[in-house]
């Protein structure tokens, strides 16, 4: 009997030490809030709206998301905005997904102090928007194994997007999806207008076992970077090729300024002659650099 009574209470110790994990769908017209570890998809049905994260939403499911909107483009979405706090995580672990898809959502707000990560496709997409901000804080880390923030030719184009990075936005190599397509960078955004990026001191976009470009600007483009750029190949060796650019002007009138404590480490191309296109280097008097270059 005691024997028993005893395995009682520890079946009932271990369930309420157990973490709690709720499988669900998300769908939400007003301000909401997760604070328990949930297994499903969450989407925006109404503009004005805010979904804040305290704890951990994830999937497997392949083709999909963990994060959307409702909008279509006959029905946009405005003001929409996503908070993932310091500790908190959206993860999907599928094939060919999207983290965060915020197709026709404009005028809205990503803030993440958390991890953004997919095992696969790309964190955040960017296709068919407009006025898009997206800011990844200190603590705020953005992992993907072909692509971290994405808006690119064939899918839609975005309209004056904003990056703002203090923490990590990082590709690695592509194991859990062989045969799907090649990764191509931790910002692509050369099918953007107007898109305003900045590395801040301490920000690190990274990308290992390079296939495509770290950071793919287009027409009327601004990067400003005060933080570390970096490519490298598989075997940790640095990458110098213009498919495997760091920084790639795809676009006309784009400008790049390197800001003093900022640090490039591989090519900067403009391999096209791209009219328009400016490098500011602006480390100060008495400062040495070396920057490897393509084009004009």
């Amino acid at each position: 009997m005691c024997a028993n009574r005893l395995f009682f209470y520890l079946v009932c110790l271990s369930i309420f030490l157990s973490p709690i994990v709720f499988s669900a769908e998300i769908e939400f017209e007003i301000d909401t809030t997760v604070n328990v570890n949930t297994v499903g998809r969450a989407k925006f049905l109404a503009s004005d709206t805010t979904l804040t994260n305290n704890a951990e939403i994830s999937h497997a499911f392949a083709n999909g998301d963990v994060i959307q909107s409702a909008a279509t483009s006959g029905t946009p979405l405005t003001n929409l905005t996503l908070i993932n706090n310091n500790g908190a995580v959206i993860r999907l672990d599928g094939q060919k997904d999207i983290v965060i898809d915020f197709r026709h959502a404009d005028d809205s707000t990503i803030i993440n102090s958390g991890l953004l990560k997919t095992n696969d496709q790309m964190v955040i997409l960017l296709e068919q928007t407009n006025n898009i901000t997206v800011i990844n804080n200190a603590t705020g880390r953005l992992e993907s194994e072909r692509n971290s923030i994405f808006c690119s030719v064939g899918l839609g184009a975005c309209t004056n997007p904003t990056i703002i990075n203090s923490g990590v936005i990082v590709v690695f190599p592509q194991v859990t999806c062989p045969g799907c397509q090649a990764n191509k960078g931790a910002i692509v955004l050369d099918n953007s207008t107007g898109a305003t990026i900045i590395n801040n001191a301490g920000g690190q976009i990274l990308t290992f076992n390079a296939t495509g470009n770290t950071i793919g600007l287009n027409n009327s483009g601004t990067f400003t970077n005060s933080g570390l750029i970096r490519a490298l190949d598989d075997d940790g060796k640095l990458v110098l090729s213009d498919a495997t650019a760091v920084i790639k002007f795809n676009g006309t009138n784009t400008t790049v300024l390197l800001k003093d404590e900022g640090i490039v480490v591989g090519t900067i191309s403009n391999s096209g002659n791209n009219a328009g296109s400016k490098l500011q280097v602006q480390h100060g008097y008495g400062r040495s650099y070396m920057y490897q270059t393509l084009g004009e």
